[in-house]
């Protein structure tokens, strides 16, 4: 399943690329929840994304196969990353899943920062959320025409 979502993201990004509309040099990503955690995944192969928002995001604690876990791909993630995570999140901690996803990706200090919020997961869904995920792509995509 990561793999075909995978391959459709490519397929997406190369329609965008056709379409006049759209400045394919400056795409971001954006996920929440399970898609945040694959947002640990396809900017590695992706290259044509330019920045991440991962709200709600978590390191997958199963056993997975290398092909498709998050430790494999998270470090040769090096586009700016923002990732916003409820404090209170009970399914998925700070500390357990939160912490470590964003310790795992390669993108440079300067370039990622994990923003708490006094939520539970539902993070994408707040107006401060909301706004700091606009703010993030103004600041590494350019504002939008």
């Amino acid at each position: 399943l990561v793999t075909m979502c995978s391959k459709d993201l490519s397929r997406t990004l190369d329609y965008l690329e056709t379409r006049p509309e759209f400045d394919s040099e400056r795409i971001g990503y954006y996920g929440v929840s399970i898609g945040a955690s694959l947002g640990a995944v396809y900017p590695a192969v992706e290259n044509r994304l330019r920045a991440a928002v991962l709200a709600s995001g978590f390191l997958d604690t199963k056993l997975l196969p290398p092909e498709v876990s998050q430790v494999s791909f998270a470090p040769h993630v090096t586009i700016p990353v923002l990732m916003q995570n409820g404090r209170f999140d009970g399914v998925y901690p700070v500390d357990a899943v939160q912490k470590p996803l964003f310790e795992l990706l390669g993108t440079p200090r300067d370039h990622k920062r994990h923003a708490l919020y006094k939520t539970g997961h539902a993070v994408g869904y707040q107006k401060e959320s909301v706004r700091d995920a606009l703010v993030w792509f103004d600041r590494y995509l350019g504002p939008v025409n």
